[in-house]
């Protein structure tokens, strides 16, 4: 069998990797929403073939421990609330239920658990459902959002995982539900303003979201936040991750002007220097 292409062709399906192993799952094909799944090994080259419990296209697909989480999507008739969960290790599959069927919902794995949080039950409707998998036990359990939503932004830290409101263009928000792994608890929780189009990175044990030139700084150890701002102001700056350090470049001033300036914060030590590599380059010179 070729093994550079899908056995099934179709658009709209879900991709995940496990082990050494790719699953194609879903779609939509000729013949409408396909239960087709198409498994690649990339240890010896092969593909195998299974199929889903139910046909559905732009289901999320989720690897967490040895497994494969297939779960939602757009069915024949509704949003689905079927779960088929592929166990790479023996090869077999079972079956579970969303606690609301819904599509488009954001995962995030923590540990053995996989955190499938709102998304789509009909169309001009937002979900403030999670469903928890537990790929140990096999188990779920169900909680709720602070908020209905679909655009997210999250992120794992030390035994929390973190769901920011990801609204964009002229809405806003400022929500944010964290959630603790230890105790499986849910805690709302608010940036310190209101944001369209956050983003988030991870550094030194530490989620720092970012709107402009704010930064709301979540510690994964002792679950709190705080308040930081750049210290050049400016907007549009690129940034990146360095070992413990967050680089924030380049950006517009608020006259209006290109800035050459570096922010460097360090979350192990919360300290920020800056530096104009434009300068350094001149006094580096020889003259």
């Amino acid at each position: 069998m070729d093994a550079g292409a899908v056995v099934e062709d179709r658009p709209n399906w879900a991709l995940a990797t496990v082990g050494t192993k790719a699953v194609f799952a879903g779609g939509s094909g000729e013949r409408g929403f396909s239960d087709a799944v198409d498994i690649y090994d990339g240890a010896t080259g092969q593909w195998t073939t299974a199929r889903l419990s139910q046909g559905r296209w732009l289901p999320s697909a989720t690897a967490v421990g040895s497994k494969v989480v297939i779960a939602g999507g757009h069915a024949a008739t509704a949003r689905s609330d079927v779960v088929d969960i592929y166990d790479s290790a023996t090869g077999s599959w079972t079956t579970a239920r969303l606690s609301q069927g819904r599509s488009g919902q954001h995962p995030l794995v923590l540990g053995t658990r996989l955190l499938l949080a709102g998304g789509v039950p009909q169309p001009s409707r937002w979900s403030d459902v999670v469903d928890v998998y537990d790929s140990a036990t096999g188990s779920w359990t169900a909680a709720r959002l602070a908020a209905e939503r679909y655009v997210f932004v999250g992120t794992t830290v030390g035994r929390h995982a973190l769901f920011v409101d990801g609204q964009w263009g002229n809405d806003r928000s400022d929500v944010v539900d964290v959630y603790d792994g230890a105790n499986g608890e849910w805690t709302p929780g608010r940036l310190s303003r209101a944001a369209s189009s956050p983003e988030v990175v991870v550094a030194g044990g530490q989620a720092i979201v970012r709107h402009e030139d704010i930064l709301d700084v979540f510690d994964g150890t002792s679950g709190r936040w705080t308040t930081a701002r750049l210290p050049t102001s400016r907007r549009g700056a690129a940034w990146a991750t360095v070992g413990t350090r967050v680089l924030f470049a380049g950006g517009t001033a608020p006259d209006g002007r290109l800035s050459d300036a570096v922010d460097i914060y360090d979350a192990a030590t919360d300290q920020w220097t800056t530096i104009r590599p434009r300068e350094l380059a001149r006094r580096a010179a020889p003259e």
